[in-house]
């Protein structure tokens, strides 16, 4: 099991009993927050202020439609809670629901409903989404058990496939590329080789992965290898090569960069310069 960062403020909220069970570690995205997903939710805050939480908006990103709000047609006494999102127009919360919501942190955790609540035929539950998560409603359990949060934490991964330092990393989940300075350099000038890794799904850099860059001769012998520094949060990292005097003009000297984190294959760019003197 994961530890996370974000204990404190989720205790508050209710613990793992709200979350569910941590599915990640705590990983930095690219705009420089602390995420980390659960079986229910997923949430972020600044790596300064881990206390400061707040949760994704799971629903839309895992592809849950809004429902068209409309004017109110119930209230107490039908044992729902409307409330408006524009101007007049919202959404009814059955009691139960709004109970639970008010117990573990109210609309400021869930955000406004985006959905009335919808028979779930094939799994026998009714179910209502709010802006950062989905609330279940078992017509048979017992009452303490009546409500609960919709699992939706391995749907955000598997849309999103966030690329965890020290986790596993798909080839297909990433893009690897390289650039160098100079396509052409003279043999008593410094080479900067720069690598960038991104997400495929969000385009998003991918810091804290490291990288080994591997330097060779037009036969295929190799010259130097050296490893990267770790990906900033663009995913980018530079390393610059020693001049190489004793390479001859028209040289064409190869290089490839590959990860070095956990892959399942093996991820590498290719590049090439030329000696010119």
């Amino acid at each position: 099991l994961y530890g996370s960062p974000f204990e404190n403020a989720l205790q508050f909220l209710g613990g793992e009993s709200f979350t569910g069970v941590a599915l990640t570690p705590a990983y930095q995205t690219s705009d420089g927050f602390l995420e980390q997903v659960f079986t229910n939710i997923v949430v972020f805050a600044s790596p300064e202020n881990p206390d400061a939480i707040q949760l994704r908006n799971v629903p839309a990103i895992v592809g849950i439609m809004p429902a068209t709000p409309g004017v109110q047609q119930y209230d107490v006494t039908d044992k729902m809670v409307f409330v408006a999102v524009e101007g007049n127009l919202g959404y009814n919360i059955p009691l139960p629901l709004d109970t639970y919501l008010s117990m573990h942190g109210g609309l400021g955790v869930s955000g406004n409903p985006i959905t009335e609540i919808t028979l779930m035929q094939e799994l026998g539950i009714y179910r209502q989404c709010f802006q950062t998560l989905c609330l279940d409603y078992y017509p048979s359990a017992a009452e303490a058990y009546k409500v609960l949060p919709a699992s939706l934490g391995q749907a955000y991964l598997n849309v999103v496939k966030p690329v965890i330092p020290g986790g596993t990393i798909q080839p297909d989940d990433v893009i690897l590329q390289s650039s160098e300075i100079f396509p052409r350099l003279s043999s008593a000038d410094n080479q900067t080789i720069t690598i960038t890794l991104t997400q495929k799904y969000s385009g998003q850099g991918v810091p804290g992965m490291g990288a080994v860059l591997t330097l060779r001769n037009p036969d295929g012998s190799v010259i130097s290898q050296a490893d990267f520094p770790l990906t900033d949060a663009a995913g980018n990292a530079s390393i610059t090569l020693d001049a190489l005097p004793d390479h001859q003009n028209g040289d064409l000297l190869l290089y490839q960069a590959c990860l070095t984190g956990n892959t399942t294959a093996p991820i590498c760019v290719n590049g090439s310069f030329l000696i010119w003197n």
